[in-house]
């Protein structure tokens, strides 16, 4: 488990057309094995802040602080939003589900055995080990994705829209399959997700709004771990959906 401090951090982007500030004032403190839901409108730069905090992209302003692993060099899992193109197409879906493996030195048998044993657990049995990504579908490619960010156990798990493409009881499953791993291994984990049924793995959710775009409003997830995908239909995570959803409708209808 790892602690991340963020302090002012701020993102602008330069070019030849002038500058576009994405990102202003960004300060979060996420504890040890907690799990943020991060939301907001399209370019309020949510995909911009967890490239900053897996160092895709460096901040323009402000401070990030991460602290120790227990267990040596901080493991990071990441999903992008485009998860097809971060495949390599000369590799199968065992191999690709292995390149953190194969990074970190492990041997072929070894690998290929640990991407066996994780798929069956992430409920993939039915995936092709030995298809290459252009036989997939994209389904399938976002299950690959989603299992290579997992194989190394990460202390920190970024996931960037990690179940836009699966329907939805897959999705549940797959939710309750992390909250299980959550439950064990306790890895920090941010992710964003547009759909408020997707939400429920969340200690807490931020909602980034304005532009350049800060931390708006941040709602609490109280709920008893673990959480299971039934969770959905109980009263106190019905009140906490509605709660989101009317302050978000309520400054929706301010910029108009």
């Amino acid at each position: 488990m790892i602690e991340i401090r963020l302090e002012h951090l701020g993102k602008r982007f330069d070019s030849s057309r002038g500058a576009k500030e994405i990102l202003r004032d960004i300060t979060l403190t996420v504890r040890p094995g907690e799990v943020i839901v991060i939301r907001g409108d399209n370019g309020t730069g949510k995909t911009t802040l967890l490239n900053i905090l897996v160092g895709i992209e460096p901040a323009t302003t402000g401070t990030m602080r991460f602290s120790d692993a227990a267990d040596g060099p901080h493991r990071v899992g990441y999903v992008q939003q485009d998860y097809t193109s971060s495949l390599l197409p000369w590799f199968d879906v065992r191999e690709n589900v292995a390149i953190p493996l194969r990074l970190a030195g492990v041997e072929k048998k070894e690998r290929s055995d640990r991407a066996d044993r994780l798929l069956e657990s992430l409920g993939f049995a039915t995936l092709p080990r030995d298809a290459y990504p252009y036989q997939l579908s994209g389904g399938q490619k976002q299950r690959v994705a989603l299992a290579r960010a997992l194989i190394h156990e990460p202390h920190l798990l970024i996931l960037d829209e990690p179940f836009a493409n699966l329907d939805a009881h897959s999705t549940r499953d797959l939710q309750e399959t992390i909250s299980e791993i959550h439950q064990s291994k306790r890895p920090t984990i941010l992710y964003v997700s547009h759909d408020l049924d997707q939400i429920f793995l969340a200690d807490r959710v931020l909602l980034l709004h304005g532009s350049p775009a800060a931390i708006a409003a941040e709602f609490a997830l109280p709920l008893e771990r673990p959480r299971h995908k039934a969770i959905i239909l109980a009263d106190e995570y019905v009140s906490i959906r509605a709660k989101i959803l009317s302050y978000e409708e309520t400054i929706y209808a301010e910029r108009q």
